[in-house]
């Protein structure tokens, strides 16, 4: 009972806080800013996509299954592979920087390079915590994140750069409360890494080779809107897109939380379990989803008005069609739970790559022609490509265990 109130408890302060941060943003820089500010983070996703998000879902697959002195493990282990890839990238962006190949200031190049790096070490320590089922504590790590973040834009909040430099403050502080009570300093056994660094390659490699093509379908649309259009258009489209994602978003960050490490556990000790579990998610998932999209279309002005600020207006009417196939893509992947307890990741390379590749193909196509309604053509043809085929392999799995 105390696990599922922590969980709420905590999707709770995510959303409210997120929402919080999002308003102040949208109210305080003008579009043009939160444009440029949208295509960082979408920068920014391509290096969290590939591979630390993948490597930190292997902490939570293996953490959730082993003792805490072998999580502890897994946890040094993967924080020695996110400094070898942090390197690697850092040695690649330094060169084209001084080639003049990145269009930033040095400032803006320090700040965004600290906050990709926080971000890595916090959303580690937060799996970590999940993983061991550790819900107060998370908590308490998300309470102090967005406390910090909230204050501090809401008094400093004049540029972009101001704005990163309050996100790795938050980042820095929420990691030093949010680090394993049982860390120590020693060296990782040579053979416990190498056995780990096997493991975690084995099931993060599949989730990295999707994940570049998830940027494509959740991310590359951001560049290609700023080419063909400006980047006010990209501040519209990264608004509405950011409001249909809360809701879906929170429930499916809820799943991933509270039920997944249940999962897996259960799964272990009675196969089938997960099956039956979907069957039940996937009927409520649908009634949600239309419920959800008749009050979207109902309320979409002033959830704009609430949520962000007046000047976004002009894009009401994207907020129903773009919320109904988010929240079947979302809907969609909490069923892959038991694709993921039996390490079958490889078989969600089809849904992504396919929906990667079209999503890059119809926006450059649909807004060609169609201009900002074909943000919205395009958005909707690369989701429903996801979720129907996902759903497909979901439902064939059983033929292929």
């Amino acid at each position: 009972m105390r696990e599922s109130f922590y969980t709420l408890l905590t999707q709770a302060i995510q959303m409210a806080g997120g929402l919080l941060v999002f308003k102040i943003l949208t109210s305080k820089l003008n579009s043009n800013d939160f444009g440029m500010y949208a295509l960082i983070l979408s920068f920014s996703a391509i290096i969290f996509t590939f591979p630390f998000t993948a490597i930190q879902q292997a902490l939570t697959k293996y953490s959730s299954v082993v003792s805490e002195r072998k999580a502890v493990n897994i946890y040094k282990t993967i924080f020695i592979l996110d400094i070898c890839f942090f390197v690697i990238y850092l040695l690649l962006s330094l060169i084209l920087f001084y080639l003049d190949l990145i269009n930033i200031d040095k400032i803006g190049y320090i700040l965004i390079t600290f906050y990709i790096l926080t971000e890595v070490f916090k959303i580690n320590n937060y799996m970590f915590l999940n993983s061991l089922r550790n819900r107060k504590k998370y908590f308490f790590s998300v309470f102090l994140e967005f406390s910090i973040k909230l204050v501090l834009l809401f008094i400093f909040t004049n540029s972009i750069n101001e704005v990163f430099a309050i996100f790795i403050i938050a980042n820095i502080l929420s990691i030093l409360y949010s680090k394993p009570n049982n860390l120590s300093f020693n060296i990782l056994n040579k053979i416990q890494f190498l056995y780990w660094s096997k493991m975690i390659y084995i099931f993060a490699t599949p989730l990295a080779i999707w994940g570049i093509f998830g940027w494509m379908r959740d991310m590359s649309n951001r560049w290609i809107i700023e080419y063909y259009l400006t980047l006010n258009d990209v501040a519209l489209f990264a608004v509405m897109n950011s409001l249909i994602v809360i809701i879906p978003g929170a429930l499916q960050a809820f799943f991933g939380m509270y039920f997944m490490p249940i999962l897996y556990k259960k799964e272990k000790e009675q196969k089938g379990y997960i099956r039956e579990f979907n069957k039940k998610v996937v009927l409520v998932g649908f009634l949600i989803v239309i419920l959800g999209t008749l009050f979207v279309e109902l309320v979409s002005e002033y959830l704009i008005i609430i949520l962000s600020d007046a000047k976004y207006l002009s894009g009401a009417w994207m907020l129903a069609p773009m919320f109904f196939v988010f929240s079947l893509f979302s809907l969609s992947m909490s069923t892959t739970s038991e694709i993921f307890a039996y390490n079958r990741t490889k078989l969600l390379l089809l849904p992504n790559i396919a929906s990667g590749i079209i999503s890059v193909v119809a926006f450059l196509f649909c807004i060609n022609f169609y201009g900002m309604k074909g943000t919205v053509y395009a958005f909707m043809i690369s989701y429903l490509t996801y979720s129907i085929l996902t759903f497909f392999v979901v439902y064939r799995f059983k033929n292929v265990k």
